[in-house]
Protein backbone atom coordinates (compact mmCIF):
# COMPACT_ATOMS: atom_id res chain seq x y z
CA UNK A 1 0.00 0.00 0.00
CA UNK A 2 1.62 3.65 -0.65
CA UNK A 3 1.90 5.73 2.32
CA UNK A 4 -0.29 8.93 2.99
CA UNK A 5 0.30 12.02 0.76
CA UNK A 6 1.85 9.59 -2.03
CA UNK A 7 1.00 10.56 -5.47
CA UNK A 8 1.43 8.50 -8.71
CA UNK A 9 3.59 9.99 -11.25
CA UNK A 10 2.34 10.18 -15.03
CA UNK A 11 4.57 7.65 -16.10
CA UNK A 12 2.46 5.55 -13.74
CA UNK A 13 -0.48 6.40 -14.91
CA UNK A 14 0.09 5.93 -18.37
CA UNK A 15 0.82 2.74 -17.64
CA UNK A 16 -2.30 1.99 -15.60
CA UNK A 17 -4.58 3.36 -18.55
CA UNK A 18 -2.84 1.33 -20.85
CA UNK A 19 -3.53 -1.77 -18.91
CA UNK A 20 -7.03 -1.40 -18.50
CA UNK A 21 -7.92 -0.38 -21.64
CA UNK A 22 -10.55 -2.27 -23.62
CA UNK A 23 -11.42 -4.09 -20.48
CA UNK A 24 -14.37 -4.20 -18.96
CA UNK A 25 -15.58 -6.08 -16.14
CA UNK A 26 -17.34 -9.36 -15.91
CA UNK A 27 -21.23 -10.27 -15.34
CA UNK A 28 -19.58 -12.00 -11.97
CA UNK A 29 -17.99 -8.99 -11.01
CA UNK A 30 -20.38 -7.05 -11.20
CA UNK A 31 -23.13 -8.83 -9.78
CA UNK A 32 -20.99 -9.06 -6.62
CA UNK A 33 -20.52 -5.73 -6.19
CA UNK A 34 -23.95 -5.42 -6.61
CA UNK A 35 -24.25 -7.61 -3.80
CA UNK A 36 -22.21 -5.74 -1.42
CA UNK A 37 -23.37 -2.17 -1.96
CA UNK A 38 -26.89 -2.18 -3.52
CA UNK A 39 -29.31 -1.35 -0.62
CA UNK A 40 -27.00 -0.35 1.74
CA UNK A 41 -25.43 2.48 3.62
CA UNK A 42 -21.97 3.37 4.77
CA UNK A 43 -23.21 2.27 8.15
CA UNK A 44 -24.20 -1.25 7.44
CA UNK A 45 -21.10 -1.38 5.45
CA UNK A 46 -18.32 0.30 7.53
CA UNK A 47 -19.89 1.03 10.71
CA UNK A 48 -21.52 3.74 12.78
CA UNK A 49 -17.61 5.21 13.28
CA UNK A 50 -16.30 4.91 9.99
CA UNK A 51 -19.46 6.04 8.12
CA UNK A 52 -18.86 9.37 10.29
CA UNK A 53 -15.59 9.82 9.42
CA UNK A 54 -15.80 8.92 5.31
CA UNK A 55 -18.75 11.43 5.04
CA UNK A 56 -16.71 14.16 7.29
CA UNK A 57 -14.15 13.99 5.06
CA UNK A 58 -16.53 13.67 1.74
CA UNK A 59 -18.66 17.08 2.68
CA UNK A 60 -17.95 19.99 0.29
CA UNK A 61 -15.86 18.27 -1.74
CA UNK A 62 -18.01 18.04 -4.77
CA UNK A 63 -18.54 21.77 -4.60
CA UNK A 64 -15.26 22.80 -4.34
CA UNK A 65 -13.91 20.94 -7.07
CA UNK A 66 -17.05 22.52 -9.31
CA UNK A 67 -15.70 25.67 -8.43
CA UNK A 68 -12.04 25.16 -8.98
CA UNK A 69 -12.92 23.58 -12.53
CA UNK A 70 -15.40 26.62 -13.47
CA UNK A 71 -12.80 29.37 -12.53
CA UNK A 72 -9.69 27.70 -13.93
CA UNK A 73 -11.84 27.50 -17.27
CA UNK A 74 -13.04 31.11 -17.25
CA UNK A 75 -9.95 32.21 -16.97
CA UNK A 76 -8.53 30.54 -19.96
CA UNK A 77 -11.50 31.74 -21.74
CA UNK A 78 -11.05 35.03 -21.21
CA UNK A 79 -7.14 35.06 -21.95
CA UNK A 80 -7.77 32.89 -25.06
CA UNK A 81 -5.61 29.55 -24.01
CA UNK A 82 -8.82 27.35 -24.81
CA UNK A 83 -11.91 28.31 -27.12
CA UNK A 84 -15.50 27.40 -26.46
CA UNK A 85 -16.62 24.13 -27.51
CA UNK A 86 -19.79 25.79 -28.64
CA UNK A 87 -18.64 29.01 -29.68
CA UNK A 88 -20.54 30.67 -32.83
CA UNK A 89 -22.33 27.39 -33.60
CA UNK A 90 -25.85 27.31 -34.59
CA UNK A 91 -28.56 25.44 -36.56
CA UNK A 92 -27.67 26.92 -39.85
CA UNK A 93 -23.52 26.01 -39.12
CA UNK A 94 -23.93 22.54 -37.47
CA UNK A 95 -25.34 19.64 -37.95
CA UNK A 96 -26.09 17.92 -34.83
CA UNK A 97 -27.92 20.94 -33.90
CA UNK A 98 -30.07 20.41 -36.53
CA UNK A 99 -31.00 17.24 -35.69
CA UNK A 100 -31.43 18.30 -32.24
CA UNK A 101 -33.76 21.01 -33.52
CA UNK A 102 -35.90 18.89 -35.34
CA UNK A 103 -36.79 16.16 -32.59
CA UNK A 104 -37.16 19.17 -29.55
CA UNK A 105 -39.60 20.77 -32.13
CA UNK A 106 -43.02 21.73 -30.30
CA UNK A 107 -42.19 19.55 -27.69
CA UNK A 108 -40.90 22.36 -24.86
CA UNK A 109 -44.37 24.41 -26.31
CA UNK A 110 -46.59 21.53 -25.13
CA UNK A 111 -45.11 20.78 -22.07
CA UNK A 112 -45.84 24.26 -21.23
CA UNK A 113 -49.20 23.83 -22.13
CA UNK A 114 -49.80 21.30 -20.40
CA UNK A 115 -48.75 22.94 -17.00
CA UNK A 116 -50.43 26.22 -17.81
CA UNK A 117 -53.65 23.95 -18.31
CA UNK A 118 -53.34 22.32 -14.86
CA UNK A 119 -52.31 25.27 -13.46
CA UNK A 120 -55.35 26.99 -14.20
CA UNK A 121 -57.84 24.85 -13.51
CA UNK A 122 -56.37 24.46 -9.53
CA UNK A 123 -56.51 28.17 -9.46
CA UNK A 124 -60.08 28.08 -10.45
CA UNK A 125 -60.86 25.58 -8.28
CA UNK A 126 -58.96 26.89 -5.35
CA UNK A 127 -56.32 23.90 -5.05
CA UNK A 128 -53.31 26.00 -5.63
CA UNK A 129 -52.86 29.61 -4.11
CA UNK A 130 -50.59 31.94 -6.53
CA UNK A 131 -47.20 32.20 -4.75
CA UNK A 132 -47.30 35.97 -5.03
CA UNK A 133 -50.66 36.61 -4.14
CA UNK A 134 -51.40 39.20 -1.23
CA UNK A 135 -47.00 39.75 -1.48
CA UNK A 136 -45.82 42.77 -1.95
CA UNK A 137 -41.89 44.18 -2.18
CA UNK A 138 -40.74 45.74 0.76
CA UNK A 139 -39.26 49.32 0.51
CA UNK A 140 -35.43 48.11 0.38
CA UNK A 141 -36.02 45.24 -2.20
CA UNK A 142 -37.66 48.22 -4.36
CA UNK A 143 -35.10 50.69 -3.61
CA UNK A 144 -32.51 47.58 -4.49
CA UNK A 145 -34.36 47.29 -7.73
CA UNK A 146 -34.23 50.45 -8.83
CA UNK A 147 -30.83 50.99 -8.08
CA UNK A 148 -30.12 48.04 -10.13
CA UNK A 149 -31.84 48.86 -13.12
CA UNK A 150 -30.95 52.45 -13.29
CA UNK A 151 -29.63 53.78 -16.71
CA UNK A 152 -30.24 50.31 -18.46
CA UNK A 153 -32.29 50.51 -21.27
CA UNK A 154 -33.54 47.81 -23.73
CA UNK A 155 -31.99 47.71 -27.38
CA UNK A 156 -35.22 48.34 -28.76
CA UNK A 157 -36.69 51.72 -27.05
CA UNK A 158 -38.45 53.87 -29.34
CA UNK A 159 -38.00 51.60 -32.22
CA UNK A 160 -40.35 48.88 -33.74
CA UNK A 161 -40.37 45.94 -35.75
CA UNK A 162 -39.89 47.93 -39.38
CA UNK A 163 -37.42 50.37 -37.75
CA UNK A 164 -35.46 47.38 -36.57
CA UNK A 165 -35.41 44.55 -39.52
CA UNK A 166 -37.06 46.64 -41.76
CA UNK A 167 -40.53 46.13 -43.59
CA UNK A 168 -39.60 42.77 -45.42
CA UNK A 169 -38.40 40.67 -42.48
CA UNK A 170 -40.53 42.26 -39.84
CA UNK A 171 -44.07 41.33 -42.11
CA UNK A 172 -42.33 37.89 -41.98
CA UNK A 173 -41.45 37.70 -37.90
CA UNK A 174 -45.01 38.55 -37.47
CA UNK A 175 -46.14 36.13 -39.90
CA UNK A 176 -43.98 33.20 -38.32
CA UNK A 177 -45.47 34.41 -34.73
CA UNK A 178 -48.83 34.47 -36.03
CA UNK A 179 -48.70 30.64 -37.33
CA UNK A 180 -47.43 29.29 -34.24
CA UNK A 181 -50.25 30.88 -32.15
CA UNK A 182 -52.87 29.55 -34.63
CA UNK A 183 -51.24 26.21 -34.53
CA UNK A 184 -50.66 25.65 -31.17
CA UNK A 185 -53.86 27.11 -30.05
CA UNK A 186 -52.21 29.97 -27.64
CA UNK A 187 -54.90 31.30 -24.90
CA UNK A 188 -54.45 34.21 -22.93
CA UNK A 189 -54.28 33.11 -18.97
CA UNK A 190 -57.13 35.56 -17.83
CA UNK A 191 -59.32 34.89 -20.49
CA UNK A 192 -63.20 34.44 -19.23
CA UNK A 193 -61.96 35.83 -15.76
CA UNK A 194 -62.76 38.61 -13.62
CA UNK A 195 -63.00 40.27 -10.63
CA UNK A 196 -66.26 37.99 -9.58
CA UNK A 197 -64.53 35.11 -10.35
CA UNK A 198 -61.25 34.97 -9.36
CA UNK A 199 -59.79 37.02 -6.37
CA UNK A 200 -56.21 37.09 -7.51
CA UNK A 201 -57.89 39.95 -10.03
CA UNK A 202 -59.71 41.66 -7.56
CA UNK A 203 -56.80 41.83 -5.15
CA UNK A 204 -54.66 43.51 -8.20
CA UNK A 205 -57.35 46.05 -9.12
CA UNK A 206 -57.66 47.11 -5.65
CA UNK A 207 -54.42 47.20 -5.52
CA UNK A 208 -53.84 49.23 -8.79
CA UNK A 209 -56.15 51.78 -7.41
CA UNK A 210 -54.60 52.63 -4.27
CA UNK A 211 -51.00 51.82 -5.28
CA UNK A 212 -51.58 53.27 -8.84
CA UNK A 213 -47.93 55.23 -10.43
CA UNK A 214 -49.92 56.91 -12.87
CA UNK A 215 -51.47 59.01 -9.97
CA UNK A 216 -48.36 60.53 -9.27
CA UNK A 217 -47.63 63.61 -10.89
CA UNK A 218 -44.12 63.11 -11.34
CA UNK A 219 -45.05 60.07 -13.43
CA UNK A 220 -47.76 61.48 -15.48
CA UNK A 221 -45.31 64.91 -16.06
CA UNK A 222 -42.67 62.06 -17.66
CA UNK A 223 -45.74 60.82 -19.54
CA UNK A 224 -47.01 63.71 -20.94
CA UNK A 225 -43.94 64.96 -22.04
CA UNK A 226 -43.07 61.66 -24.06
CA UNK A 227 -46.35 61.76 -25.58
CA UNK A 228 -46.11 64.86 -27.13
CA UNK A 229 -45.69 65.89 -30.29
CA UNK A 230 -46.71 61.87 -31.25
CA UNK A 231 -49.63 61.39 -33.86
CA UNK A 232 -51.59 58.37 -34.35
CA UNK A 233 -51.14 57.36 -38.58
CA UNK A 234 -53.81 57.03 -40.74
CA UNK A 235 -53.76 53.35 -40.47
CA UNK A 236 -54.20 53.25 -36.67
CA UNK A 237 -56.80 56.34 -36.84
CA UNK A 238 -59.14 54.32 -39.43
CA UNK A 239 -58.39 51.16 -37.13
CA UNK A 240 -59.39 53.15 -33.98
CA UNK A 241 -62.46 54.54 -35.56
CA UNK A 242 -63.46 51.16 -37.22
CA UNK A 243 -63.52 49.41 -33.88
CA UNK A 244 -65.35 52.59 -32.02
CA UNK A 245 -68.09 52.44 -34.29
CA UNK A 246 -68.45 48.88 -33.82
CA UNK A 247 -68.30 48.98 -30.28
CA UNK A 248 -71.13 52.04 -30.11
CA UNK A 249 -73.66 50.07 -31.89
CA UNK A 250 -73.85 47.41 -29.07
CA UNK A 251 -76.33 49.06 -26.80
CA UNK A 252 -74.74 47.80 -23.17
CA UNK A 253 -71.51 49.47 -24.24
CA UNK A 254 -73.11 52.90 -25.84
CA UNK A 255 -75.27 52.99 -22.22
CA UNK A 256 -72.45 52.98 -19.88
CA UNK A 257 -70.64 55.68 -22.23
CA UNK A 258 -73.51 57.83 -21.99
CA UNK A 259 -73.84 57.10 -17.93
CA UNK A 260 -70.44 57.62 -17.22
CA UNK A 261 -70.22 60.86 -19.06
CA UNK A 262 -73.05 62.18 -17.66
CA UNK A 263 -71.71 61.54 -14.09
CA UNK A 264 -68.48 63.13 -15.04
CA UNK A 265 -69.99 66.63 -15.87
CA UNK A 266 -72.09 66.08 -12.91
CA UNK A 267 -69.79 65.55 -10.49
CA UNK A 268 -69.20 69.32 -9.01
CA UNK A 269 -68.52 70.07 -6.72
CA UNK A 270 -65.02 68.45 -7.05
CA UNK A 271 -63.26 66.39 -3.64
CA UNK A 272 -60.56 69.79 -3.70
CA UNK A 273 -63.59 71.97 -4.21
CA UNK A 274 -65.65 70.65 -1.33
CA UNK A 275 -62.61 71.07 0.71
CA UNK A 276 -62.06 74.79 0.16
CA UNK A 277 -65.83 75.34 0.64
CA UNK A 278 -65.44 73.81 4.26
CA UNK A 279 -62.55 76.09 4.57
CA UNK A 280 -64.69 78.85 3.83
CA UNK A 281 -67.46 78.00 6.26
CA UNK A 282 -65.19 76.91 8.72
CA UNK A 283 -63.33 80.79 9.06
CA UNK A 284 -66.07 83.03 7.81
CA UNK A 285 -64.19 83.27 4.43
CA UNK A 286 -66.35 85.48 1.73
CA UNK A 287 -65.82 83.30 -1.15
CA UNK A 288 -69.60 81.78 -2.77
CA UNK A 289 -68.89 78.97 -4.87
CA UNK A 290 -69.26 79.07 -8.82
CA UNK A 291 -67.55 76.37 -10.28
CA UNK A 292 -70.76 74.59 -11.43
CA UNK A 293 -71.02 77.47 -14.43
CA UNK A 294 -73.53 80.31 -13.07
CA UNK A 295 -70.77 82.82 -13.41
CA UNK A 296 -68.25 83.96 -15.95
CA UNK A 297 -65.33 86.49 -15.59
CA UNK A 298 -64.44 87.22 -19.39
CA UNK A 299 -65.62 83.66 -20.50
CA UNK A 300 -63.87 81.85 -17.57
CA UNK A 301 -66.07 79.97 -14.83
CA UNK A 302 -63.94 80.86 -11.69
CA UNK A 303 -64.30 78.02 -8.42
CA UNK A 304 -64.83 80.37 -5.93
CA UNK A 305 -65.43 84.33 -5.77
CA UNK A 306 -65.18 87.30 -3.65
CA UNK A 307 -67.68 89.80 -5.11
CA UNK A 308 -66.52 92.61 -3.22
CA UNK A 309 -62.85 93.07 -3.24
CA UNK A 310 -63.11 91.30 -6.82
CA UNK A 311 -61.02 88.28 -5.43
CA UNK A 312 -61.23 84.81 -7.40
CA UNK A 313 -59.51 81.33 -6.07
CA UNK A 314 -58.65 78.77 -8.78
CA UNK A 315 -58.62 75.00 -7.50
CA UNK A 316 -57.04 73.10 -9.76
CA UNK A 317 -55.32 69.06 -10.51
CA UNK A 318 -51.48 69.97 -12.04
CA UNK A 319 -52.01 66.78 -14.60
CA UNK A 320 -55.05 68.38 -15.97
CA UNK A 321 -53.17 72.03 -16.67
CA UNK A 322 -50.25 70.44 -17.54
CA UNK A 323 -52.21 68.28 -20.48
CA UNK A 324 -54.56 71.15 -21.99
CA UNK A 325 -51.96 74.31 -21.56
CA UNK A 326 -48.32 72.46 -21.93
CA UNK A 327 -47.83 73.51 -18.26
CA UNK A 328 -48.46 74.84 -15.10
CA UNK A 329 -47.18 78.21 -15.73
CA UNK A 330 -49.32 78.67 -18.95
CA UNK A 331 -52.43 78.11 -17.19
CA UNK A 332 -51.75 80.80 -14.76
CA UNK A 333 -51.01 83.14 -17.32
CA UNK A 334 -53.66 82.51 -19.42
CA UNK A 335 -56.06 82.85 -16.47
CA UNK A 336 -54.44 86.11 -15.09
CA UNK A 337 -54.89 87.76 -18.61
CA UNK A 338 -58.66 86.68 -18.25
CA UNK A 339 -59.37 88.31 -14.75
CA UNK A 340 -56.65 91.01 -14.50
CA UNK A 341 -57.94 92.56 -17.99
CA UNK A 342 -61.73 93.22 -15.87
CA UNK A 343 -59.80 93.81 -12.69
CA UNK A 344 -60.13 91.35 -10.73
CA UNK A 345 -57.03 89.12 -8.93
CA UNK A 346 -56.67 85.40 -8.63
CA UNK A 347 -55.43 82.99 -6.04
CA UNK A 348 -54.18 79.36 -7.14
CA UNK A 349 -54.23 76.17 -4.88
CA UNK A 350 -53.04 72.91 -6.38
CA UNK A 351 -52.62 69.44 -5.13
CA UNK A 352 -49.45 70.22 -3.21
CA UNK A 353 -51.58 72.47 -1.14
CA UNK A 354 -54.65 70.12 -0.14
CA UNK A 355 -52.99 66.69 -0.32
CA UNK A 356 -51.10 67.87 3.12
CA UNK A 357 -51.35 67.51 6.80
CA UNK A 358 -51.51 71.41 7.64
CA UNK A 359 -53.32 71.88 4.66
CA UNK A 360 -55.76 74.28 6.31
CA UNK A 361 -52.78 76.74 7.44
CA UNK A 362 -51.38 76.60 3.77
CA UNK A 363 -54.19 77.71 2.49
CA UNK A 364 -54.80 80.66 4.85
CA UNK A 365 -50.63 81.75 4.55
CA UNK A 366 -51.74 81.75 0.71
CA UNK A 367 -54.37 84.00 0.71
CA UNK A 368 -52.99 86.33 3.33
CA UNK A 369 -49.50 86.77 1.16
CA UNK A 370 -51.62 87.27 -1.66
CA UNK A 371 -53.92 89.87 -0.24
CA UNK A 372 -53.79 92.10 2.76
CA UNK A 373 -57.33 93.22 2.50
CA UNK A 374 -57.99 88.99 3.79
CA UNK A 375 -56.09 89.68 7.00
CA UNK A 376 -59.65 91.28 8.60
CA UNK A 377 -61.49 87.90 7.93
CA UNK A 378 -59.18 85.67 8.55
CA UNK A 379 -58.17 84.63 12.27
Amino acid sequence: MPKKGYKLTDEHKRKIGLSCKNKHRTQESIEKYKKIRIGKSYEEIYGIEKAKKIKEKLKGRKILWKDKISKTLKEKYKKGLIIQPNKNKTKENYEPFKKISKKLKGRKILWKDKISKTLKEKYKSGEIIPPMLYKQHSEEIRKKISIGNKGKFSHRKGLSMKNEYGEEKAKELINKRVKTFKTNNHTSWSKNLTKENTEFLKYQSERMLKNNPSKRLEVRYKISIANKGRKHSEETKKKISENLKKLWKNEEYRKKVITNSLKGLMKRPTSFEQKISALCFKYNLPFIYKGNGDFLINFKNPDFVNFKDKIVIEVFYSWFKIRDYGSIENYKEFCRKKYNSLGWKVIFIDELDLNNNNWEEKCLNKIQENFEKCEIFIK
